[in-house]
């Protein structure tokens, strides 16, 4: 088996997981159904455990995109922020031109 830790965290590992899966045999029927039923136990842990895994991965990457995005929020609002205030002087200038401009008419 190649799965490290006996913890699948991807499909692949389920993959590996069933191309390592052996069965008991016994004499009449085939295989063991006790052995089958005990494998089949194990897939259902491995299947679950993979998707723990994948949930708290899932988790914790929202938790990093929720972060992320409250950092640009911030930033935008700042950016805004600043937008507005140099907008404003930008405007005041202009009318200072203008008053400026005018007053050398008279």
């Amino acid at each position: 088996m190649k799965v490290e830790n006996n913890i699948p965290t991807t499909i692949e590992d389920i993959s590996d997981i069933l191309k390592d899966m052996k069965f008991k045999h016994v004499l009449v029927g085939g295989v063991d159904d006790a052995d089958v039923w005990k494998q089949i136990e194990k897939l259902d842990e491995a299947y679950r455990t993979l998707l723990a895994f994948q949930q708290d991965e899932c988790k914790r990457q929202c938790a990093i995109l929720e972060q992320k995005n409250t950092i640009l929020t911030s930033k935008l609002i700042r950016l805004g922020k600043n937008y507005n205030w140099a907008y404003k002087q930008l405007e005041k200038l202009k009318e200072e031109l203008e008053q400026m401009k005018g007053g050398e008419k008279s």
